[in-house]
């Protein structure tokens, strides 16, 4: 079976299972896949060492190959699991180290650097609704796809998302994304500047361009809606809040992203502690 069809097969199978998006987001990194691996190259003869050494020979930066990697394991995991290789090989592929400095640090807001960009931004419903993401962790869509009767007293119902890729509204990315959220007192003044239709009038490509924009002229890095949820998740760390409710709040099917921000933030706390330690003296 050629790698051209095993791809074919997984691509069917994830327009039975999953989100539109998520299916057109598989098929645009499989095609890379398909370039970089060989699309006619038999799926039984691919292995750890065949990927890695494509990889190398790729030339692509470190970051854009950890990409790669994590489609090939998840198209190759699937493969296994329904017999089309006899083997699991997926766990001997490593990670390249990450070349692309201060990558997690840089997709975040700090909260001086949030109140700035935020200070700066001149329209109205652009400001509303990254605030809004700020504080309450939605990812774009899901918030773009709000309703009036989403918000019941202090709770927020997630339910519905708007995909970015073909711009229609339908069910939440996965099932852990279908959730209440906690409307907590610093959300509250938020919600009485969203007007009666949500944010239904936003486009996603003006907003996205409008931010990244601002961003830039504000902290030196453009920055895309998806910080904001970086930004939300960071936040909470930093107040002490457990990794479980953080995950949960955001829709979390997988803890990788989420405990690797709560890690980073948690660490720079400790080494913030460390230092005062360190500049006081005792006796």
């Amino acid at each position: 079976m050629s790698l051209k069809s095993l791809v074919a097969a997984y691509i069917a199978f994830q327009r039975a299972h999953v989100t539109p998006q998520t299916v057109v987001g598989d098929q645009n990194a499989l095609k890379a896949v398909l370039r970089i691996l060989g699309e006619d190259t038999d799926v039984s003869t691919i292995d750890a060492r065949y990927v890695s050494g494509k990889l190398d020979a790729s030339g692509e930066p470190n970051t854009t190959k950890n990409y790669r990697l994590k489609h090939i394991k998840k198209l190759f995991r699937w493969a296994y699991s329904f017999d089309y290789i006899p083997a699991d090989w997926t766990g001997k592929l490593k990670k390249y180290k990450d070349d692309e400095k201060a990558r997690r640090e840089f997709k975040y807001l700090e909260p001086d650097e949030l109140r700035a960009v935020l200070s700066e931004m001149k329209i109205e419903k652009y400001k509303v609704l990254t605030e809004f993401l700020a504080l309450s962790g939605l990812r774009v869509g899901e918030a773009l796809a709000l309703k009036k009767d989403d918000f019941d007293g202090r709770t927020l119902h997630v339910r519905r998302t708007l995909s970015l890729v073909t711009y229609e509204i339908g069910e939440p990315k996965t099932s852990e994304s279908r959730r209440d959220i906690h409307i907590q007192t610093e959300l509250l003044p938020v919600l009485g500047r969203i007007p009666d239709d949500c944010f239904a009038g936003i486009r996603y490509p003006a907003y996205n361009k409008y931010l990244k924009e601002t961003t830039l002229r504000v902290l030196g890095r453009a920055l895309s809606p998806h910080s904001l949820r970086h930004t939300h998740v960071s936040l909470l760390a930093a107040a002490g809040v457990p990794l479980e409710v953080i995950s949960h709040r955001c829709g979390h099917s997988y803890y990788d992203v989420t405990r690797e921000i709560y890690l980073h933030v948690t660490q720079k706390m400790k080494d913030r502690d460390a230092a005062i330690l360190d500049s006081i003296r005792l006796l």
